[in-house]
């Protein structure tokens, strides 16, 4: 099991900081597990904490002279929570921040929903590809994934702008019934 990346010394070493982590998670795992989720509403960020805790413990392992190795996982477990709520509060703040740069974005408009309205965007476009004919998907690509004005996508295309709009009515209509199950 030894890696070539690792020397025998480190790999032991490393071996022993996770044998003990786990000897101290098997100790206290009801302990450390009811801290953690009394700390942290939402599951997967409690799960991340456990995580962390663990790895903290490999890192760091208990010092030999704690006399309360209870008191001091209780003393970890609130410096980890403190750092998870940190890096989230900053993540958010993160999130925000890009939002409000974004032009597109609407007044009160969540980061969420506008991934939400480009993942829908992004399915739309799929059907388009997937159903309908290669000159219809076309014109509708043009005109509105690529953005291009009638006239644009017309020349792009190589036919008239009547013909184009008429590709782009009629695959418009074709993927509404197919959205709204009226086919």
């Amino acid at each position: 099991m030894k890696t070539d990346w690792m020397s025998g010394e480190c790999q032991t070493e490393t071996c022993e900081r996770v044998a003990a982590a786990e000897a101290v998670f098997r100790e206290h795992w009801v302990m450390i597990n009811e801290a953690v989720k009394a700390c942290m509403r939402n599951s997967c960020e409690a799960e991340d904490v456990l995580q962390d805790l663990f790895i903290s413990l490999v890192e760091k392992p208990i010092p030999s002279g704690v006399r309360n190795v209870r008191q001091y996982l209780f003393r970890t477990i609130r410096n980890d929570v403190t750092d998870a709520v940190r890096r989230r509060r900053n993540y958010d703040a993160r999130i925000e921040r890009y939002a409000r740069r974004r032009p597109e974005a609407t007044a009160g408009e969540f980061p969420h929903d506008i991934l939400a309205r480009a993942e829908e965007t992004h399915r739309i476009f799929q059907l388009v590809e997937r159903h309908l004919p290669q000159r219809e998907a076309e014109a509708v690509m043009q005109r509105y994934r690529y953005d291009k004005d009638t006239g644009d996508a017309a020349e792009a295309m190589g036919v008239n702008s009547r013909t184009f709009s008429r590709y782009v009515c009629m695959g418009i209509k074709k993927i509404r019934e197919l959205v709204c199950g009226e086919a």
